[in-house]
């Protein structure tokens, strides 16, 4: 195993989580990369059969075996925000944003899950911007109304632009909130001069999607 030092910008952060996470005084990474493969594999596994604590376990252990490993911290902010441990699932989704320094397939799927932390969080702003990381390619700049959640294939692109519309709405800019609920429904017939109608559009919405 060869010793690694953690960059400052993942230093700041890690160093914000509570203390009863125990990360080790020093983080190692395994050369092959394998372990933390493995055991993040096996913690989306836990996941996607509902067993978030052991999830989490294993997502923990992969950031044991190699720090920069964004998945498992995707992984465990996804576990916490399932257990409602928004602060917790905040952390872990922030830190999964510094150590994924590429944009692809993962990305979104940090962003995804960010974008609903946010909005239970009440950080709107950052909402819509979690969801525009989501589904908006970075080579061509065009929404992708095609994006589902690879490890919960109920979490779509239609959930995540009602994410943003709502985001919209409760920073009272009606207006976008139209623009993305039309993204959604081109056929809704709805005004950004009635924001009970709105509130009720999107209310309806999230029982339906």
């Amino acid at each position: 195993m060869k010793k690694m030092t953690i960059p400052l910008a993942i230093l700041i952060v890690i160093f914000g989580l509570n203390a009863c996470d125990e990360f080790p005084e020093t983080l190692t990474v395994n050369e092959t990369e394998q372990k933390e493969v493995t055991l993040t594999r096996s913690g989306w596994d836990a996941y996607e059969n509902g067993a978030y604590i052991t999830a989490i376990s294993e997502f923990k252990d992969a950031v044991i075996e190699n720090a920069y490993y964004a998945d498992a911290y995707n992984g465990l902010g996804s576990s916490y925000a399932r257990l409602d441990s928004l602060e917790q699932a905040d952390r872990y989704f922030t830190i999964a944003t510094v150590t994924q320094t590429e944009y692809n397939a993962l990305t979104r799927d940090i962003y995804a899950g960010m974008s609903f932390v946010c909005l239970a969080n009440e950080q709107y702003e950052k909402a819509v911007r979690a969801v525009e990381r989501a589904l908006i390619d970075d080579d061509n700049y065009e929404l992708d109304s095609q994006y589902v959640f690879r490890h919960d294939f109920s979490i779509t692109a239609t959930d995540l632009l009602l994410v943003k519309a709502e985001a919209y709405f409760l920073l009272n800019v009606y207006r976008f909130c139209v623009l993305t609920l039309h993204q959604i429904d081109e056929t809704l017939s709805i005004s950004e001069d009635d924001p009970e109608e709105l509130a009720a559009v999107i209310e309806s919405l999230r029982e339906t999607v």
